[in-house]
């Protein structure tokens, strides 16, 4: 069989230059190819990741963004809605002012076109011939950032440097110089804007709130703070319902952030609040603070003085007195100093103030006195004093009484030892007991703060035998504000039927005048 012959390593085949250099061209290909490959690949997933970010993780914030180059918002103030008492008398209503702003943008690029419109004539001037009229190089604007910051601080009462560090913002828009300025001070700007020709000086409508009667139900009404939102009082309580909603002017924008023409424009409308009418009555309110103000200058009231009328048949109230009041279309420019008044007329005196309930106490006491079979004709002596023990004699006026009292004189005349021998015989928890059912030191429901009233009971701490004296009189640990007691007074009327107390009567559109909503009035039977 004939095998071929292997080759000696010295006989194998010799290879050409060009072939060793076409087999390094080859590798170095195919070398390229793969590094191109997975860079190529690495590359896609970076940018795929990066473009996630960017249209997915931010898309929020990328979407806002575009949005503020495109457009310009401009916010719409809603009327609040109007505060009247029973009778259609108007004690808060909104008005239209305006809101300044600057756009340091439109500014810079007046002086920037004026510049240019400048340069331009001393360029045509500097190649007349002679003998040819050269043209005007007067300024058509009439204004400079000092001169406009000047006027702008006179008429609004801001200080230059603000509106001057306003204008350095020359990338911004809208600069806000001052909200809810009056008429009288816009026409002002008007005429300036007309005078100086100048262009990033703006007005927007906006409204403030108003109040009539000035300090008249001062507590109960409240105020709102400069965005128009309720923070106390009823402005507070029923915001939701006077508050409306904002409206929007959207303007299209240029490249260069210019407004487009008004068919670009989007204007979304604002809708005023609803009105509220209240149970209050502005009359019977200005003399209920009127004689409730003289009788504390006459007494040198430190602390104050409140009063409450109301209709114990439905819990609403006609009038709430607390002195001393304060100015609500002042309140907000003096609300530190306010804060800081030892009078504290801040303080609402009726829903937040403690005291002592007294005499008016009394008849809780009797309610106990009937419930535990206590003899109403059954009689103590009244002398003027009452012996308890190492001493201790606490006494009585004597109003218009004295020897033998039944329970019906001593209600009648605000005996204090008829009081101090049936509550001694009782014992505080039970007058309490009485009392809480009666609804005293309860909420009363009203729609402002209320403080927590307390009574007394023979686990407080400290607690002695003789305070069962005072307790009995509505002294002692006992404390409720003037509404509790209003409210508690009003159950007795009601033969039990506690009433829940209220300012409110209902709600009103403004627009069309239909009842939204009424109050109806809601009793608690004592058990």
């Amino acid at each position: 069989m004939f095998r071929p012959r292997k080759r000696k390593p010295s006989e194998k085949k010799q290879r050409s230059p060009e072939f060793y250099a076409r087999q390094a061209t080859r590798t170095v290909r195919s070398r390229t190819f793969w590094l191109m490959l997975v860079m190529g690949i690495l590359l896609f997933v970076i940018l795929f990741f990066q473009l996630y970010h960017l249209q997915i993780t931010r898309h929020q914030e990328m979407q806002t963004r575009a949005l503020d180059q495109q457009t310009r918002q401009t916010v719409v103030s809603a009327f609040r809605g109007t505060i009247y008492d029973r009778n259609g008398s108007q004690l808060a209503v909104s008005v239209s002012t305006e809101t300044v702003f600057l756009s340091p943008k439109d500014l810079k690029e007046q002086l920037d076109a004026e510049e240019e419109r400048l340069a331009e004539i001393r360029q045509k001037n500097a190649s007349l011939a002679e003998g040819e009229t050269p043209l005007s190089e007067e300024s058509q604007v009439h204004w400079t950032y000092d001169s406009l910051a000047a006027s702008l601080s006179g008429i609004l009462g801001v200080s230059q440097d603000t509106i001057r560090s306003c204008m350095d913002r020359t990338d911004s828009q809208y600069e806000v110089l001052a909200k809810k300025v009056d008429e009288d001070v816009a026409d002002q700007i008007r005429q300036l804007i007309n005078d100086t020709d100048v262009h990033g000086v703006y007005m927007v409508a906006d409204a403030k709130r108003v109040y009539p009667y000035g300090s008249l139900a001062s507590h109960v009404l409240g105020f709102v703070g400069t965005d128009n939102t309720g923070l106390y009082g009823l402005e507070s309580r029923y915001d939701k319902y006077l508050q409306g909603q904002t409206g929007l002017v959207v303007t299209a924008k240029d490249e260069r952030g210019n407004p487009l023409p008004y068919e670009y424009e989007q204007y979304f409308a604002a809708e005023n609040g609803q009105d509220l009418v209240l149970t209050l009555d502005a009359n019977v309110q200005y003399y209920l603070e009127k004689y409730v103000g003289e009788m504390a200058d006459k007494y040198g009231a430190e602390h104050g003085a409140t009063g409450i009328v109301m209709d114990v048949k439905t819990g609403g109230i006609l009038a709430a007195a607390s002195v001393p009041g304060l100015d609500l279309n002042a309140c907000r420019a003096d609300y530190a100093a306010l804060a800081a008044d030892a009078a504290a007329p801040l303080l609402d005196r009726t829903a937040q103030g403690l005291y002592a309930p007294g005499s008016a106490f009394k008849p809780a006491v009797a309610a106990a006195a009937l419930t535990a079979g206590i003899d109403p004709a059954a009689t103590v002596n009244c002398t003027g004093r009452y012996g308890f023990y190492n001493g201790y004699q606490p006494g009585c006026l004597q109003y218009g009484h004295s020897g033998p009292v039944d329970l019906r004189t001593a209600l009648e005349h605000s005996c204090n030892i008829f009081f101090y021998d049936v509550g001694r015989r009782l014992g505080v928890d039970t007058f309490s007991a009485m009392a809480q059912q009666l609804g005293l030191a309860a909420p009363t429901g009203v729609e402002v703060a209320e403080a927590r009233g307390r009574l007394t009971w023979s686990s407080d701490g400290n607690y002695q035998a003789g305070l069962t004296l005072m307790a009995a009189i509505g002294q002692g640990n006992t404390a409720v504000t003037p509404l509790q007691l209003a409210a508690y007074a009003a159950t007795l009327a009601n033969y039990g039927q506690r009433p829940a107390l209220h300012y409110a009567d209902r709600a009103v559109s403004a627009a069309t005048g239909e009842t939204l909503w009424q109050y109806t009035p809601t009793f608690t039977a004592v058990q």
